[in-house]
């Protein structure tokens, strides 16, 4: 479970080439079936693949900042891994996502002029507020085993995570396949997006407050912290 643009398809990558085992998402989204994600279109209930992508209910507008339906869609009692990324990064991602299309939609970048619109102050009010409920809900609610890993940890040292990730999923370790993958990391969706400017207004920084609650929230539970501060 992630916001999009959190290294999700990244990390997907790295444990189909782990593993030699197919993971698969709710969106079946033909693009990644296209570029050999081969369990993209599979039932996430069929037993078939090791894991399965989801953004939980934020593109579902039904349930969006309801606190009840929001508990109801979690499905608490289910195992996951909670991907966490720097908010002011995911966000600035994601918003490129959403005006790209096709298989580079996942990596390409667009006009920086798309920052001066109304459009993306109010994108980025709303995935704010998507961000620190998708982790909240995650993090209170979870009555199932879970793995908080952060994409910037990750993106440090690999072969630490992924050996952590394979670990929660009880999954053995092939070494062969192991050393391959960390000889081949990038995949076709480690996206090289860089935050060149800041597109941010000072009111928009109250990200920095949800990156506070959500950090505190970890503190409290005993699960690793964030290796950046909220004004980052």
């Amino acid at each position: 479970m992630s916001f999009p643009c959190s290294g999700n398809t990244w990390l997907r990558y790295m444990l189909e080439g782990a593993t030699g085992i197919f993971t698969s998402s709710v969106y079946k989204e033909k693009p990644l079936y296209e570029a050999g994600f081969l369990g993209e279109t599979e039932d996430v209930g069929s037993g078939r693949t090791l894991i399965q992508k989801t953004h939980g209910v934020m593109f579902d507008s039904t349930f969006r900042h309801d606190l009840l339906d929001r508990h109801e869609f979690t499905d608490p009692a289910r195992p996951a891994i909670l991907l966490l990324r720097n908010p002011s990064r995911a966000i600035v991602s994601s918003w490129h996502l959403l005006h790209l299309r096709g298989k580079e939609r996942h990596t390409a970048q667009v006009d920086h002029s798309t920052y001066n619109t109304t459009r993306f102050r109010l994108y980025v009010s709303e995935a704010t507020s998507l961000w620190e409920e998708m982790a909240t809900d995650r993090l209170l609610w979870g009555a199932g085993p879970l793995h908080v890993l952060h994409y910037e940890h990750l993106l440090a040292d690999p072969a630490r995570h992924l050996l952590e990730c394979l670990q929660f999923l009880g999954v053995a370790v092939d070494e062969a396949r192991l050393s391959c993958v960390l000889t081949h990391l990038t995949g076709n969706f480690k996206s090289n997006r860089t935050l060149s400017v800041d597109p941010f207004t000072p009111g928009e920084r109250r990200m920095d407050s949800a990156v506070r609650r959500v950090t505190h929230l970890q503190t409290l539970l005993g699960h690793p912290l964030p290796p950046y501060s909220p004004e980052d």
